[in-house]
């Protein structure tokens, strides 16, 4: 815990720093920043638990794992990069981040810890990664302004409170076999499960809506075959 407690304006860590330790940053509410090097792999438990200045946060892609709570009660965290290398988010890692606006989860994560969000009141959207495969119990409890999930992928094991006290509207892709009337649950929370086709719709075929007359062209439409999507033309 090399500035547990302490009071600096700023810091400077060096190039050859590979790994910050457990709790290295607990409880220094002096910083605002802190600057991060490209050689940095792995990033401690609690590193930066309850800075309560640290606004933005841009981790290297070189780090590909980062400990339990490090970035928890961190209340004036605003906006954070996650590296592109990272396959999990941990437990507690954002809990009680309660200005966190803008968070974008990484192609390459595969599960999501419990309470790793929880308390994020300031989130209001967040997009599930088709690489995901566990969420966590309450991994997203209590962010009281969450609006909108969307899912990418195949659906994963949600825990049963993992979106406690949640109420959003939540997008999965449609025609996806796995998203079942089971998985399409409320997890604690009050969610409204909407089928959305990611990345493209499925067309079906055109049919005509309106004949045409002397005066005026025709009208036909086709609509996806998953979603109410729909698509005009004149004839």
């Amino acid at each position: 815990n090399a500035f547990d407690g302490q009071h600096y304006s700023q810091v400077h860590i060096a190039g050859s720093v590979r790994r910050i330790g457990d709790g290295a940053f607990r409880g220094v509410t002096s910083l605002w920043s802190v600057p991060f090097t490209p050689n940095l792999r792995y990033i401690g438990s609690e590193a930066f638990w309850g800075m309560s200045k640290l606004e933005d946060v841009s981790l290297p892609d070189s780090v590909t794992a980062i400990g339990g709570s490090t970035f928890r009660f961190c209340q004036s965290l605003k906006s954070l990069r996650l590296p592109k290398n990272l396959t999990k988010i941990p437990e507690f890692c954002f809990d009680v981040c309660d200005q966190l606006k803008t968070i974008t989860i990484p192609e390459g994560v595969t599960e999501i810890e419990w309470y790793a969000f929880e308390g994020c009141d300031s989130l209001k959207e967040i997009t599930i990664p088709a690489g995901v495969k566990i969420i966590g119990h309450d991994a997203f409890a209590s962010c009281r302004r969450l609006e909108k999930v969307v899912f990418l992928g195949n659906a994963p094991e949600i825990n049963l409170t993992a979106f406690d006290l949640v109420t959003a509207t939540v997008y999965y892709p449609a025609g996806d076999a796995t998203w079942t009337t089971a998985k399409r649950g409320n997890y604690s929370g009050k969610l409204t499960w909407v089928a959305q086709c990611l990345p493209d719709h499925i067309m079906g075929d055109w049919t005509q809506t309106k004949a045409p007359t002397e005066d005026l062209f025709g009208e036909e439409t086709r609509v996806c075959i998953h979603c109410d999507y729909a698509e005009v033309r004149d004839v």
